[in-house]
């Protein structure tokens, strides 16, 4: 009970913000659940008082009285119903956006770990699922289990013997149905996991077809699909026994009630206990008060059902966000100096960058070179704040940057990236991402015409993972983008150039060279050319600083470090 507890307090916070409109609903389904309990009543009087006594007076006023009653009760449903539709948008809506707003926020490692789609699959359908809670069918078991006491004191009222009849196989009912109930629960929880399973499975394998293409992996993997579909198909067979199982009682149990009913009424009318009238009122209130019997345990199971849903939901909400503390006025004007002190960081206690200690000044333009997972790319991110040392402070100007607002921090930076994300719209969309349009740089002309010979220019689709375009044109919508920020303080070169032709790349070194707007560039690269114009180039080693210098002091060990590279290119 612990459990049921929690998730319907849980249940009652959600839709605390909806409370005015869920108790218009509430009211309207209590006036509904007074008036059916008087409809079997008012048939008794119609049937004894009218039909029985050829009364058509009263024929037509009960008549009257049941059909009107009857039409109140539908609008007063489709009232109800529109009332919860709206509610279960609204709520759909408000907890969408939360998963959204904090998607955001999160921090960027987490994605290093964890499938962007499935996090997003998974997290909706929970939500799809926590908003059905919002259905009317929620508070209908409210009102049922009203309706159901009204019921058994209208049967108590009409005929005792017959009512205790009612009443036992209620309780034989419902242990019936709790019994089917935890077997269906215990299923459902078998079939969930195979169903993850499942999906996790199909996901490792679509993300590896190159690997099962070039190794001949299909005999392997179709094996593999045979036994996982078995198991999950045998989990459904299983659910629909059940199911199958449930009707099953369900039905002889209620032939069993009306074949008790209709004997052992047809003796009390023979001797003229109760009335025709009382009879089918009885059947009336009988239906009444046993329907809420399933539906309670129906409840019950839908309840449980939300515990993984709602666990799910708040475990998301619980991943730490990018901290964004705002204890000091962000007013920077300039960068006049970054200093990266003592910086670890490190994951899963293997450390990535180990006691960094570097300090770079205003109009430098700075390199970091070095082998793959030597520590450039982290270094990146941490100074963007994408990611969080584990120890040690990066400071600009002499401030924390931890101290600064997140946003306004972020306006300092742009960024060329070797692997960057186009979005799926118009070449044109990905450069100005919502800013306004500007007029492109002058020396950018060269990049600008390349894309402008595109199918549709500047407005041609760029397609999904941007696969309608060229490697060298992706990194010229991501050099147009960065050149776009004129705000920016700091421009950072990732890579910049790896799909580049020779000719484009001699234009982008000499656009690079002669950019003056930015207080800093920093540069990961191996190219030579782009090497000999940096005034500091810092040489990472396992994620330490190796050596520290320029072209003219480093230029043996960069050779040495492109020959290990890229071949002495």
């Amino acid at each position: 009970m612990k459990v049921e507890y929690r998730v319907l307090k849980k249940i009652v916070c959600f839709l605390s913000p909806f409370r005015k409109k869920i108790a218009i609903s509430f009211f309207l389904s209590l006036t509904n659940a007074a008036l059916c309990i008087v409809l079997p009543f008012l048939s008794k009087l119609l049937i004894d008082n009218g039909m029985i006594s050829l009364n058509l007076a009263n024929i037509v006023k009960y008549s009257c009285c049941i059909t009107c009653i009857g039409i109140v009760i539908q609008v007063f449903s489709f009232l109800q119903s529109r009332i919860h539709i709206k509610i279960q948008k609204d709520l759909s809506q408000s907890l969408g956006y939360t998963i959204f707003r904090h998607l955001l926020r999160l921090k960027s490692d987490y994605f290093d770990t964890k499938d962007s789609f499935e996090l997003i699959n998974e997290i909706e359908t929970d939500v799809d699922e926590i908003t059905q809670m919002a259905n009317e069918q929620f508070l209908e078991v409210i009102v049922n289990l009203i309706k159901m006491l009204g019921a058994c004191g209208g049967l108590f009222f009409i005929n005792p013997i017959l009512s205790s009849v009612v009443f036992i196989f209620m309780i034989i009912r419902y242990a019936v149905a709790e019994y089917l109930s935890s077997k269906r629960r215990s299923a459902f929880e078998k079939d969930f996991r195979l169903c993850q399973d499942m999906a996790f499975w199909y996901s490792d394998t679509i993300n590896g077809l190159r690997t099962i293409k070039l190794w001949n992996l299909y005999k392997e993997k179709e094996t593999e699909f045979v036994k996982i579909k078995s198991e999950l198909l045998s989990s459904h067979q299983k659910i629909s026994e059940i199911f199958v199982k449930e009707t099953f009682f369900s039905s002889t149990l209620d032939e069993l009630l009306t074949f008790a009913l209709y004997f052992l009424a047809g003796i009390l009318l023979i001797k003229e206990k109760i009335s025709f009238g009382e009879f089918f009122s009885f059947i009336a209130y009988s239906q009444i008060a046993i329907q809420p019997v399933y539906m309670l345990v129906g409840f019950k199971f839908k309840i449980l059902q939300l515990v993984p849903k709602l666990k799910n939901f708040e475990d998301y909400l619980q991943l730490s966000e990018e901290s964004n503390p705002d204890t000091v006025r962000f007013d920077i004007k300039a960068v006049e100096s970054i200093e990266f002190l003592n910086i670890t960081w490190q994951v899963e206690n293997r450390a990535i960058l180990k006691n960094i200690n570097l300090k770079f000044n205003a109009g430098q333009k700075i390199a970091f070179i070095g082998h793959n997972g030597a520590g450039k790319s982290t270094l990146i991110d941490l100074m963007l704040r994408l990611k969080e040392p584990t120890s040690g402070q990066i400071l600009i100007n002499g401030e924390d940057i931890q101290s600064w607002d997140l946003n306004e921090y972020r306006r300092l930076f742009s960024i060329i990236e070797q692997e960057g994300f186009l979005f799926n719209s118009t070449v044109e969309q990905n450069i100005f991402l919502g800013d306004s349009k500007q007029e492109f740089l002058d020396n950018t002309d060269w990049a600008v015409k390349q894309l402008e010979r595109l199918e549709s220019g500047l407005s041609s689709k760029t397609g999904s993972r941007a696969a309608l375009l060229s490697g060298g044109e992706k990194q010229k919508i991501f050099l147009l983008r960065a050149l776009q920020k004129r705000y920016a303080k700091i421009l950072i070169l990732d890579e910049a150039t790896s799909n580049y032709d020779m000719a484009s790349e001699h234009k982008f070194d000499h656009l690079i060279s002669s950019l003056t707007n930015y207080d800093m560039i920093f540069v990961i690269t191996h190219r030579i050319e782009i090497l000999k114009s940096m005034d500091v180039i810092v040489l990472l080693n396992n994620g330490k600083v190796e050596k520290v210098g320029n072209w003219n002091s480093l230029k043996a060990e960069i050779e040495t470090l492109n020959k290990e590279i890229i071949g002495g290119k």
